[in-house]
């Protein structure tokens, strides 16, 4: 079925652009364009809409996995909810 033309601008992101499917959980874009996307069995990814990179390093275990929810404050704070690791940012 056609998507009715909203004006919009659809791309599909998947290996590609460096994610690990397309089967995204969560998604949270700050005024400058960065954007964070979660994923179930993939963890916690950030970049734009070319090319996103898996965030790791200390203290971010917990987000190698499931990543449940993004929040984007208004002075471009991200918060990122993890089951059982509660929010982070």
């Amino acid at each position: 079925m056609a998507a009715a033309s909203s004006g919009c601008n659809v791309q599909v992101l998947d290996a590609g652009a460096g994610l690990p499917h397309r089967a995204a959980m969560c998604l949270g874009v700050n005024p400058q364009g960065r954007a964070w996307i979660g994923f179930e069995h993939g963890g916690l990814f950030a970049g734009n809409t070319k090319r996103f990179d898996r965030l790791t390093g200390d203290g971010a275990e917990d987000l190698q996995n499931l990543v449940s929810s993004i929040a984007v404050a208004p002075d471009s704070t991200v918060w990122v909810g993890t089951p059982g690791a509660g929010p982070r940012r």
